[in-house]
């Protein structure tokens, strides 16, 4: 019998916030970028940010980095369809369950005094962008997966506990074979 997927609750898309970043003038690309030993953004700003953002429920926060180098292998992906390259230097995400995430980051003191400032050692903030939408996965780890609201495939959540359980599994058949090896090589002796 079927079950009607309309009765059920339907989880909430996460909104992802995205910023397509510029480095500040003056600034090169390695001391933007982790090439470099100053690494700014992975080693300053990235550990800065992410206590704050767990603190109040981000689901996750991502940077994209965006080099010269990485950009001249969009060679072998694009077409005369989508022939524009992007020159932004990074691409960062975060992604939470509701704007009330987002407004009580934005208000917490700790971003005020320490985060907020700290883009001015970094980031163009005049010609970056920055815009608000819902995800909607199709492909997670590797699987395909259900946009919300559709009752077809698995979606995200049930993948990633499928990974989660297989994960566990393998692990308690490792310490079982780990705990047999050791058990056989003792019984030669007692035996």
């Amino acid at each position: 019998m079927a079950v009607d997927s309309s009765s059920k609750p339907q989880p909430q898309p996460l909104l992802c916030w995205t910023v397509c970043g510029y480095r500040k003038p003056g600034m090169s690309e390695e001391d933007y970028h982790r090439t470099h030993p100053s690494r700014y953004l992975s080693e300053n700003h990235g550990p800065l940010v992410r206590g704050l953002l767990a603190k109040h429920g981000f689901v996750s926060y991502t940077i994209r980095h965006n080099t010269t180098s990485t950009r001249s292998l969009m060679a072998h992906i694009f077409g005369p369809q989508f022939a524009n390259i992007a020159d932004y230097d990074a691409v960062i995400t975060a992604t939470f369950r509701d704007i009330e995430s987002w407004v009580a980051f934005k208000g917490d003191p700790e971003y005020k005094v320490k985060i907020m400032p700290d883009h001015e050692n970094f980031a163009d903030t005049a010609r970056s962008r920055m815009t608000i939408g819902w995800l909607e996965d199709h492909v997670w780890n590797g699987r395909v997966v259900d946009a919300p609201g559709k009752g077809q495939d698995k979606s995200r959540g049930e993948v990633e506990n499928e990974w989660a359980e297989n994960e566990s599994k393998v692990a308690r058949e490792k310490e079982s074979a780990g705990w047999l090896s050791w058990l056989s090589w003792w019984r030669r002796f007692v035996i």
